[in-house]
């Protein structure tokens, strides 16, 4: 059967890793910075390669870095961590997919602009036990419920059929 693993990369990445047909589990990996960019990488590899053996997924999803206005460092950190997994994935030959945190925020809560503590919330209504700071499991979660959906939308239609959001879904 399908597994997928998503993924919230930053400092502290959120990750949620399941078959289709069971319940994912999730966390978060929050990964030291010394200063030092390519030290920082190479732990953050080290750590994406145990957890791709750990969970051998089929389908590996991340959310899309937010560039914005944000330092020149920042911005090689988030392109970097991207960067780390797709290479990874590809040299392994796991499906990859990237989506934008917008279409994550308007799947789980039908909004763009949604707050963190609204994505928790949503996820919550899925039976996820998240504490008010859990924002990267929160986004992930979303994440792995929409990268199930646009993969497998039938098994997904049947999985959910039964929950309330589930035909807000199939409008996006």
């Amino acid at each position: 059967m399908h597994k997928i693993l998503t993924l919230d990369t930053a400092t502290r990445t959120g990750w949620a890793s399941g078959y289709v047909t069971e319940t994912p589990t999730y966390g978060a990996f929050k990964c030291p910075r010394t200063g030092d960019l390519e030290t920082d990488l190479v732990t953050f590899k080290n750590w994406f390669i145990q957890k791709l053996d750990e969970e051998d997924p089929d389908f590996v999803a991340w959310e899309s870095p937010l560039m914005g206005q944000g330092k020149e460092s920042k911005i090689r950190w988030l392109i970097g961590l991207v960067t780390v997994v797709g290479v990874e994935c590809k040299e392994r030959g796991i499906l990859i997919g990237e989506t934008a945190i917008q279409t994550i925020k308007v799947f789980a809560t039908k909004n763009q602009y949604a707050q963190k503590i609204e994505m928790i919330e949503a996820m919550r209504l899925f039976g996820y036990d998240l504490e008010d700071y859990e924002d990267d499991e929160a986004d992930t979660l979303a994440l792995w419920h929409h990268t199930f959906f646009k993969q497998f939308p039938e098994l997904y239609a049947k999985r959910f059929a039964s929950h309330q959001l589930e035909q807000d879904f199939k409008l996006i």
